[in-house]
Formats: structure tokens, C-alpha cells, sequence
């Protein structure tokens, strides 16, 4: 019972040297020795947590006077232990990773760094569209402009000519850039480059749209 379990540390230390020595000891297991007495707990917890150690090493321990029962006045609560977690059992359904093709959604499947997809408008023109950020794009950070990153007019020219190239038209005569593309290192960009239907001479409006995600798109 103590004091203060050290009594219990000597009786383990005797018992298992004694093991060790004692040659008619088949199992050679070590004793279990629990103090039921500690200095910085409650008498009552200490015992109690002394019956469940006990219990935990296959003694039989009658919990009736503790938590109660049919035998006896005081009334106890049982509660069922959570299960482990290998015993878990998961109820959600695993549906299989797809990404959508374009042309599955009506769509042109565009090969461009930029531009993921277009869309043929049934007028003649047609709208391609894509997606530029930090994160997908890395490299376009090395291009700031007093600390702010913008996309260089060369990346939106190349948009635009890649454009030409798809509706069948050799060269850009003219493209004025209006505003930077600036990017942030949250989120991302959402880019269109409209192209119309050709006029009398073939020649095809083109303009390049951009807007952040959470807002409308800009000229």
C-alpha cells in the first residue's frame, strides 16, 4: 500500500530477480506489482486506478460496490468504450478522380500554356479561355514592376497570335494594350481573347479579357 508506491518499485525488483534465479519457475514472467497508494492523487483514485490495472493483467474484480448494480443502492452509469480505430467502420463513398475533357462539354481542346479550351460561337467568332496564376505559372514572378508582378505584352501577344493561327489568320496587324495584367499571390486569373467573325476582307476584331476570379472580367 506505500508509502508513496516506492515500497512497490522494491517488491517488483525483489519478485523479478527472484524469477530470474529461481529455476523450477517455468513461465519466467515477471510479476505485476501496483501500488494503490500515491502521494499526488486522491485515495479513492488511486485505488480505483489500481482495481483497473489489475483488471488490465486478467484479474477478476467485482465492480459492483463501485459502480452499482441490481445488488446494490448505488446507482452507476455504464457506458460503452469508443471503438479503436482499426475497428472503424467508413461510410463514404469513394468516387473515382475525372477531370472533364473539354470536348466533352462542347468545347475545343486548345495546346497552349495558357489557354485551355475554346469555344466556337455560332455567329463565326470564337472565345478562347484560360487560367494564369502564380502557382500554375511560377516564372512569371521574375517580371515586376515596382514590386508588382505583371504578365509581359509579349505573353498576351503570343495569346493572341496563337488565337489567329486557330480561326485561320496569318498575322496580327495591331494590339494595343489598354491595362497590365497584374497577379497576386492569391488566387488566380481568368483570361478570354475573343476573336469575332471575319468582315468583308477577312480581317477579324480580336480583344483579350481578364478578370480575378471573384470579380467580373476587364478589356
Amino acid at each position: 500500500l506505500g508509502p508513496d508506491g516506492v515500497l512497490t518499485a522494491m517488491a517488483h525488483n525483489c519478485l523479478a530477480n527472484r524469477v530470474e534465479t529461481d529455476s523450477e519457475d517455468s513461465s519466467g514472467a515477471e510479476p505485476e506489482v501496483i501500488a494503490s497508494l500515491r502521494r499526488d492523487q486522491p485515495e479513492v483514485k488511486a485505488v480505483v486506478a489500481c482495481l483497473a490495472r489489475q483488471f488490465t493483467t486478467g484479474a477478476s474484480i467485482d465492480w459492483t460496490p463501485l459502480l452499482g448494480g441490481s445488488d446494490s443502492s448505488a446507482p452507476g452509469v455504464h457506458l460503452d468504450l469508443p471503438t479503436y480505430a482499426f475497428q472503424r467502420q467508413r461510410y463514404w463513398l469513394e468516387a473515382p478522380h475525372h477531370t472533364t475533357n473539354a470536348t466533352d462539354l462542347g468545347l475545343e481542346t486548345v495546346e497552349h500554356p495558357l489557354l485551355g479550351a475554346a469555344i466556337p460561337l455560332a455567329e463565326g467568332g470564337r472565345v478562347f479561355a484560360g487560367r494564369v496564376s502564380l502557382r500554375t505559372h511560377p516564372w512569371l514572378v521574375d517580371h515586376q514592376v515596382l514590386k508588382t508582378v505583371l504578365v509581359p505584352g509579349t505573353v498576351l501577344v503570343e495569346m493572341v497570335v496563337h488565337a489567329a493561327d486557330r480561326v485561320g489568320c496569318g498575322r496580327v496587324d495591331e494590339l494595343a494594350l489598354e491595362a497590365p495584367l497584374i497577379l497576386t499571390e492569391e488566387g488566380g486569373v481568368q483570361l478570354q481573347v475573343v476573336v469575332e467573325e471575319p468582315d468583308e476582307s477577312g480581317v477579324r476584331p480580336v480583344a483579350v479579357y481578364s478578370r480575378p476570379e471573384d470579380q467580373e472580367f476587364a478589356r
